[in-house]
């Protein structure tokens, strides 16, 4: 299995609005001031359930 770098860009979701896009932004950014070590795997576990809504999205499931 091939781990690949998560990165969320919240700035590339076409189907969210703006206002949902800065709500998001600042909940992830401003309002949850934790840790590195707590951080990283939730943004990594974000990013799995954004790509796994893409591609159920994508496969029509």
């Amino acid at each position: 299995m091939v781990h690949s770098r998560v990165s969320i860009n919240i700035d590339s979701w076409k189907k969210v609005s703006k206002a949902n896009k800065d709500q998001i932004f600042k909940e992830i950014h401003h309002d949850y001031a934790v840790e590195d070590n707590i951080k990283k795997p939730l943004l990594k576990k974000l990013g799995k359930m954004h790509r796994d809504w893409r591609n159920r999205l994508r496969s029509g499931f």
